[in-house]
């Protein structure tokens, strides 16, 4: 039975019964979950702060464990009065927790090299004995010159010290590879191994494969254990594919499953649709479709029942039938696309080896969502040369919207569509650096070596890469990449979705916030940054997102201060209805103050003006928020409202609603706010 506290023993059945890892990793997402239905539940968040440090220890997460274990003491200490003991039991088991903590693991450090020295001192006394025993089992360089010294001491007290040290002297030459009578050495037997294990020096720890039996569908099926981190690991299956081109079907449905039992049902997986499509192109696919109908209730197997996926497959079979070679699929370009309208998009290398994409969108009955065509036209475009299929009327606005940017196919699905599609891929030249204008006053130049790209993944995908991984990075760790990164609002793109899956997002994302601070120019705003940190700060009110805005420090500064841990607050309840930040403006931006007549003179003195677009399903609600406004702020506000608002009506919450209320007629303000947000889901406007 799980050891606990009467304070704190709801979950302990629960703990009790989940006896693997996966099992422990449901019930994290169990207790998050229960946890965000309970936010005003002061006891109900320590009991669920116990567990999840309970959870998270087993796991063997103890950074996690110790976050947990010190949020608890600080519910201890909020009203209600937590009941006698708990706090001190809460005080307890974090001390449990630090026993391991980088402090505890430097003063063992120090003790080590303490009873090292004392070692070494008993050795020049003659003490030999004890000397050994200081070092008995210790490895390392400085321990075995210990020992060898202690040697040399012994054979210089002996009765017959010359030759005690010749004997020692030959053992040593015999030892570092001195030939022997037919002229091989130590060194030489063991020149072998060494130049085998070489090219494993190279890699980094992460990247090796483990010295372990192989566990899981795909380790069995593959016959080895392969590497922790995902580069690696899928470098490694891809590896093996190429070279048992045979199994890609079985390795496709073992990778589905293998996630599945590792990650859980409710964790996606858009990297395994490369192999999943192969799998469906190249072979029959029958133990791949097996794999999607049996884990069809699983978040990484959902968008494989999608039209766009099946229309993906039928061009991945025409390109595999003409000698084509398939090399990536993505979903999505935005992630306002529309789940029956994704982009599904194949990355396929012909026979000059020139990658070129093709794209295709399911026939739709109703046109796209206002703006969206536009923000997938700016994204769609690349290196690579693209042609897009978009059949149907509905698709108008997206064809028009991206038609400088790609051939454009709308003669829908029929014939032989996939093979035209290829075709106009094929015939695109591809995308290769223009050379330098000559100058007026020069003669032309040489064309200029294109750069050599460099090694390794990008700045983002370390970053996404370093997020994505076993424990919380460290602060450092991120700031590395995102040094390199050029727009701040690049590398957080989708980072909301990339860290959804994970029990401690929460403080995954404080730590990126923290790198993000510590990287970006004191002149820039990431206003990227500042709706992660409010919707996260919403998402977990006490949590480390939360416990950033509210620092009163330069980091709470950066992302709004009091204004923005405010304004988490007012949403919190919103976000736990399932309602989600899509945007957010803070003051006046240029394309406000260009577009709306008398806003320019204004937009430099506009301050406490907040506005949050907020989204749910097809639902779209603005919220505006004054935070102690300026004047400018109050009259910005009413050319704005005058303007209307970028989604139908905005709501102003109560708590701000004084400062604007003789501008804002037709607005939701104070009690009439939650009915517009309740009907914000069916469409109607308040």
């Amino acid at each position: 039975m799980t050891t606990t506290t009467p304070w704190f023993s709801q979950w302990d059945d629960a703990i009790d019964a989940a006896q693997d890892e996966i099992a422990r990793r449901r019930l994290l997402g169990e207790i998050g979950r229960w946890r965000a239905a309970h936010l005003t539940d002061v006891p109900a968040l320590r009991a669920a702060s116990w567990a999840l440090s309970t959870v998270h220890e087993a796991l063997g997460d103890r950074a996690a464990a110790e976050h947990e274990a010190a949020q608890l003491i600080e519910l201890c200490r909020v009203s209600p009065a937590a009941p006698g003991g708990a706090r001190q039991a809460a005080e307890r088991r974090l001390a449990s927790l630090q026993k391991s903590s980088p402090e505890a693991k430097a003063k063992a450090h120090k003790a080590r090299t303490d009873q090292f020295r004392a070692a070494l001192i008993a050795a020049q006394r003659g003490d030999l004995a004890r000397a050994r025993k200081g070092v008995s089992g210790r490895g390392g360089v400085r321990a075995a010159s210990a020992r060898q010294l202690f040697d040399l001491v012994e054979a210089r007290a002996a009765k017959d010290p010359l030759g005690a040290i010749d004997a020692l002297i030959a053992g040593w030459f015999d030892h570092l590879g001195a030939p022997g009578e037919e002229g091989s050495t130590g060194r030489d037997r063991r020149k072998e191994g060494a130049e085998e294990r070489a090219d494993a020096s190279k890699v980094a720890p992460r990247d090796r494969a483990p010295d372990r039996p192989p566990e899981g569908p795909l380790e069995t099926l593959m016959g080895a254990a392969l590497p922790k981190r995902r580069n690696a690991r899928l470098a490694a299956v891809e590896a093996w594919m190429d070279a048992h081109p045979g199994e890609v079907d079985a390795v496709a449905a073992a990778a589905l499953h293998d996630h599945v039992q590792a990650r859980g049902p409710k964790s996606v997986a858009p990297w395994l649709f490369s192999w999943t499509v192969r799998a469906l192109a190249e072979t029959d696919g029958v133990q791949t479709r097996a794999a999607l109908e049996a884990l069809s209730d699983a978040w990484a197997t959902t968008a494989a029942r999608e039209a766009g996926f099946e229309l993906l497959v039928t061009v991945a079979k025409a390109a595999h039938t003409a000698g084509w070679r398939v090399v990536g699929v993505r979903r999505g370009v935005v992630r306002a696309e529309p789940d029956d309208r994704a982009i599904w998009t194949l990355r396929v290398a012909p026979a000059d080896g020139a990658i070129r994409r093709v794209s295709v969108v399911a026939p739709v009955e109703s046109p796209w969502p206002e703006g969206v065509p536009e923000q997938v036209a700016g994204r769609i475009a690349g290196d690579e040369p693209v042609v897009l299929r978009a059949p149907g009327a509905a698709h108008q606005a997206l064809r028009e919207a991206v038609a400088d940017r790609v051939v454009v196919q709308d003669d829908g699905f029929e014939g032989d569509w996939a093979g035209a599609l290829l075709a106009a891929a094929e015939a695109m030249p591809a995308v290769a650096p223009a050379p330098a204008e000559p100058s007026s006053t020069q003669g032309p130049s040489k064309p200029r070596a294109a750069s050599p790209k460099p090694e390794g993944p990008s700045p983002v995908a370390r970053l996404r890469e370093l997020l994505t991984g076993e424990a919380v990075p460290d602060v450092a760790a991120l700031s590395e990449p995102l040094a390199l990164v050029r727009r701040v609002a690049v590398a957080l793109r989708g980072m909301a979705d990339l860290l959804a899956p994970h029990a401690d997002a929460d403080d995954r994302l404080g730590a990126l916030l923290d790198a993000v601070h510590q990287t970006a120019p004191d002149t820039v705003r990431p206003i990227a940054a500042w709706r992660l940190a409010l919707e996260g700060a919403a998402r977990l009110p006490g949590g480390a997102v939360a416990t950033l805005l509210g620092g009163g420090d330069a980091r709470a500064a950066r992302y709004g201060g009091d204004a923005a841990a405010a304004l988490a607050a007012h949403l919190a309840p919103r976000v736990a209805e399932g309602w989600r930040v899509d945007r957010l403006d803070v003051g006046i931006g240029r394309r406000d103050a260009e577009r709306i007549a008398g806003l320019g003179p204004l937009a430099d003195e506009v301050r406490g003006l907040w506005r949050v677009g907020m989204i749910r399903e097809d639902a779209r609600r603005t919220l505006w928020w004054f935070a102690d406004p300026s004047p400018e702020a109050v009259a910005a506000a009413a050319l704005l409202l005058a303007e209307g608002a970028p989604d139908g009506a905005g709501a102003i919450d109560a708590a701000s609603a004084e400062a604007v209320q003789d501008v804002v007629p037709s607005v939701a303000v104070g009690a009439e706010l939650d009915a517009a947000w309740a009907s914000a889901l069916g469409g109607a406007t308040p």
